[in-house]
């Protein structure tokens, strides 16, 4: 609920005002119509990478306060940014 904005769109013919629900990304703060969650700890680690499917499904099904509201763009930049450094500690 905390990324809920409400945007006025317009009006209706009674004359009462019309609002359309929008969703404003934690990274850009863009309003978007939707909005993915992303995990603010990743879920596999970029610096140990997947360690075993118990650690996996606990990093998946965590708290809400692990959570970020994020816009498609920036939660594929985050992603990305993720994946590279597990890449990069991988070869090492």
């Amino acid at each position: 609920n905390r990324v809920k904005v409400k945007v006025k769109v317009g009006t209706f013919k009674n004359g009462s005002t019309k609002y359309k629900t929008k969703y404003k990304c934690d990274s850009c703060n863009k309003l978007c119509d939707k909005i993915e969650m992303d995990h603010i700890n990743p879920i596999v680690n970029t610096e140990d990478g997947f360690v075993d499917w118990n650690t996996y499904i606990n990093n998946a099904l965590c708290d809400v306060t692990n959570y970020s509201a994020k816009c498609h763009d920036c939660h594929q930049l985050k992603t990305q940014s993720e994946q590279k450094q597990r890449k990069t500690k991988k070869k090492a």
